[in-house]
């Protein structure tokens, strides 16, 4: 059989033993380092990220100003690969809007279930409107001018 090699490539035996070795550990070192970025990488797609979730049942119409003063939901981290398209991981996020649909104890906030509706505190003029106690909701005001250049004529 022929050596592929030509003939004093290497020189000696004890120099293809040097490289063979050389190799080796040049080849365990580049298997280290991939395994270790592989790892890496796994773990950051697995982390766990904050996500709101319902403590209790919440009824659709409930406003967000409501959910965070009655403390309805609480932060849960969870791994990425469940976390549903278009949680919720700010509470800011809700500010202002009112839940669409019913929402489930232990169900994930999503954005779709939240938006401005026509009794979202997001369409009042203040804060102040909402109310307390037997009042509590959201209040509208209108200035309604009642003179004879508006019509307001015997």
């Amino acid at each position: 059989m022929e050596n592929l090699l030509p003939k004093g490539m290497l020189g000696t035996q004890r120099r293809t033993v040097l490289a063979g070795v050389v190799a080796l550990i040049l080849a365990i070192i580049l298997l280290l380092v991939y395994l270790n970025h592989y790892r890496s990488t796994v773990k950051s797609a697995n982390a766990a990220t904050p996500v709101l979730r319902a403590k209790v049942f919440i009824p659709a119409g409930t406003t967000a100003l409501t959910l965070a003063r009655r403390g309805l939901f609480e932060v849960t981290a969870i791994p990425k690969d469940q976390l549903r398209e278009g949680a919720v991981t700010d509470a800011a996020a809700l500010h202002g809007q009112v839940a669409l649909t019913d929402v489930y104890p232990g169900q994930q906030l999503t954005i779709d279930e939240f938006g401005v509706t026509a009794t979202s505190n997001a369409l009042s003029g203040s804060a102040d409107l909402l109310g307390t106690g037997k009042t509590e909701g959201t209040w509208r005001a209108i200035a309604i001018s009642v003179d004879t250049i508006h019509g307001l004529s015997p």
